[in-house]
């Protein structure tokens, strides 16, 4: 594997994933993201997503708690 050229690639797609952009009203939003209609899948991609970055940023982890966010109580 190439993992200058991996590196690369996720430091490009990282790029376009945290463009913020603002509406006429001022709000701001990413236009560009994943999702997914299974909430915990869309958490783990999540997730996956942020422990990536940090190994091409080394920025520290931010993890969405799985139980938390879906634990009403």
């Amino acid at each position: 594997m190439n993992i200058d050229r991996t590196k690369e690639l996720l430091t490009n797609m990282f790029a376009i994933l945290d463009i913020v952009e603002t509406t006429d009203e001022g709000r701001e939003f990413r236009p560009t993201h994943f999702s997914s209609c299974r909430v915990l899948d869309g958490q783990k991609l999540n997730n996956i997503l942020i422990e990536l970055k940090q190994l091409i940023t080394e920025e520290p982890l931010i993890y969405v708690d799985e139980k938390s966010s879906t634990d009403n109580t």
